[in-house]
């Protein structure tokens, strides 16, 4: 990369995210015995989150609107017990400065995540807002996590969703 080179982050997520890596690079350059992995982390959602799959379970089981914008917008989603055991296996398994995307490698529209949440609260409530704007899509390609670490997620964002539902009935039956 020569200093020309423009870097275009996406976000103000994205740029920190950039300048971590380049931190570490530096005092990876600076103290040589230092080894710096940067976990790319994608679209994390979990239980008791404020992610937006998250907010949207409660949303629903509480009988609010969810509003939703572009919904062919597209994202990896990775439920937060992968990205821990994902960190596990890149401490356990990397011995060298690398950049890792943590995601699952397949991509779901954001009409995919309401589809599987409205088989699951089939009463759920939805306004579309169709918004001019940036076209997202994002997939982790997670060929080198699975390379260094002979292990890919395993949770489905259908299996998640589920979790997220369970979890969030049993604080409003608890309340």
């Amino acid at each position: 990369m020569e200093e020309t080179d423009l870097i275009n982050t996406r976000n103000l997520c994205g740029a920190a995210k950039y300048y971590t890596e380049k931190e570490l690079e530096f005092i990876s350059k600076m103290y040589g015995h230092f080894i710096g992995i940067s976990a790319r982390v994608f679209r994390v959602y979990g239980r008791g989150s404020r992610d937006i799959i998250s907010r949207w379970v409660r949303m629903a089981l509480n009988g609010e609107e969810l509003i939703v914008f572009q919904k062919e917008n597209m994202f990896d989603y990775i439920f937060a017990g992968d990205v821990a055991e994902g960190l596990i296996k890149m401490a356990e398994n990397v011995n060298k400065n690398e950049i890792i995307n943590l995601g699952t490698g397949t991509a779901k529209k954001i009409e995919e995540a309401i589809k599987i949440l409205r088989e699951q609260i089939p009463n759920i409530k939805i306004k579309e807002i169709e918004k001019e704007g940036l076209f997202e899509a994002s997939c982790a390609d997670i060929s080198k996590l699975t390379e260094l670490t002979e292990w890919q997620p395993k949770v489905t964002l259908e299996e998640g969703i589920k979790k997220i539902i369970k979890y969030e009935k049993g604080i409003l039956e608890e309340g």
